[in-house]
């Protein structure tokens, strides 16, 4: 309980244990709705520039013709 209490912002000024616990579920429940607001704006990856369309990885265009029998 202490380290949960020293997790949360204002939460070691709280006397009681239920009015803490609701503060510290209250601050949980606000970074849960801050990670999705987050997660939200973050654009997904892109597929990289340097790699040209139809290569496998770094063996496409480096293997083409050389050491051939």
């Amino acid at each position: 309980m202490k380290l949960l209490q020293d997790l949360v912002p204002e939460c070691s000024k709280i006397i009681g244990k239920a009015i803490m616990l609701d503060e510290i579920i209250n601050y949980v429940q606000s970074l849960q709705r801050q990670v999705e607001i987050i997660s939200k704006q973050v654009k997904p990856p892109t597929r990289s520039p340097y790699l040209p369309l139809g290569s496998s990885g770094l063996t496409g265009p480096f293997n083409q013709g050389i050491m051939q029998p």
